[in-house]
């Protein structure tokens, strides 16, 4: 092999050899050799060579649910939402070569099979915590498949709470934390930012702001922003800001967050 001997894999009778494959991409030049000695006893050789390579699968897959330009993850998966998988062969030949077949909850997606299908979508309602499992086979010309299979899990729309020195600017590398402590008359800017929801535009969203149990207003043009001043004569303590983003065209698509405010 690769122009090795394999002493352990020669010998009388030995037909065939199992090899352990390495990594997907690598080729494995066989070479194999067959003497005997016929009834004259004259000694016939005779050899044959071929090229294997290591196939390899994976997928990859994002779902169509809003996240703001600077989130650098994978949109997630939420209720109502599309996602979108592809799938990734490494077969040494053209996709279009490639008989892709796809499943869904081990079901087999009938209009998803066919020569080039790479890319695999479907909607899902489910509750937050379900899972969908999808599969696919992908099977060359002479036959070989391979397949691969992930599951992926339903979460819930998410509000972070983040403090901008900007009225509507959350900063490239802003910290979302748990608690802000003020002084009285002291005034800071808290930013809503969703994630997940199944919105194309963050217009799609309504804000309800609340701040010891009494409702704020965002701003006008900037409803995820609320602007919170605390009184001269504010009493110290500990309190409860909370935001909760709705969607507008799936009233059940909601996500509340809160952070406390110590006033000292």
């Amino acid at each position: 092999m690769n122009g090795k001997p394999l002493p352990n894999e020669s010998g009388f009778g030995r037909e065939d050899i199992t090899l352990t494959a390495g990594p997907a991409g690598t080729d494995y030049k066989i070479k194999v050799i067959v003497s005997a000695t016929d009834d004259d006893g004259l000694k016939q050789t005779l050899n044959d060579e071929i090229t294997v390579r290591v196939g390899g699968l994976d997928l990859s897959w994002w779902a169509n649910t809003y996240t703001p330009l600077n989130y650098e993850g994978r949109p997630l998966m939420t209720t109502g939402s599309t996602v979108f998988v592809t799938a990734l062969a490494q077969m040494g030949v053209s996709s279009k070569n490639l008989l892709y077949t796809w499943y869904l909850d081990d079901k087999k997606i009938g209009y998803s099979v066919g020569y080039d299908r790479q890319e695999f979508s479907f909607t899902s309602d489910d509750r937050v915590g379900a899972s969908r499992r999808v599969k696919v086979e992908v099977t060359d010309l002479f036959g070989a498949t391979i397949s691969k299979a992930m599951s992926i899990k339903m979460v819930a729309p998410q509000v972070i709470i983040y403090k901008s020195d900007k009225i509507d600017v959350v900063p490239a590398n802003a910290q979302a934390f748990e608690e802000y402590v003020l002084q009285a008359g002291q005034q800071i800017n808290l930013i809503a930012v969703p994630y997940f929801f199944s919105i194309k535009s963050p217009a799609e969203l309504t804000y309800e702001w609340s701040f010891n149990g009494r409702r704020l207003g965002g701003a006008p043009s900037n409803p995820n922003v609320v602007t919170l001043t605390i009184p001269d004569n504010a009493e110290k303590g500990t309190y409860a800001l909370t935001v909760t983003a709705r969607n507008k065209n799936k009233i059940l698509q909601n996500a509340p967050a809160s952070v406390k405010i110590t006033v000292r």
